[in-house]
């Protein structure tokens, strides 16, 4: 299985929208100033790549989707990264105002 480095411009729009409201969300929760607040979000994010990883392995060998040769998108990780970081601001948003 091919890494795809050439990917479309569509994924930095993909990219962005993950990234963002993350990135606002951080600075809007004060994260950078919070003891072990950086720690934990990288771990959290790690966690999900870790997830999204063994989905895409056992997507792929039972056939659910496929990834044509050399089709892999590089871009794919950093988003479920992404996603992940996004993910924890949204938590701990939702936490703080209960």
């Amino acid at each position: 299985m091919g890494i795809y480095l050439d990917f479309p411009s569509g994924w930095w729009l993909i990219l962005a929208i993950i990234y963002l409201p993350y990135l606002l969300l951080f600075i809007q929760r004060k994260s950078y100033d919070k003891k072990n607040e950086i720690r934990n979000q990288l771990l959290f994010g790690l966690i999900i790549i870790f997830i999204s990883a063994v989905v895409e392995f056992v997507a792929v060998s039972f056939s659910v989707w496929t990834y044509l040769p050399g089709n892999w998108p590089i871009a794919l990780w950093p988003s479920y990264f992404g996603s992940g970081l996004l993910a924890y601001q949204i938590i701990k948003l939702i936490e703080t105002k209960n």
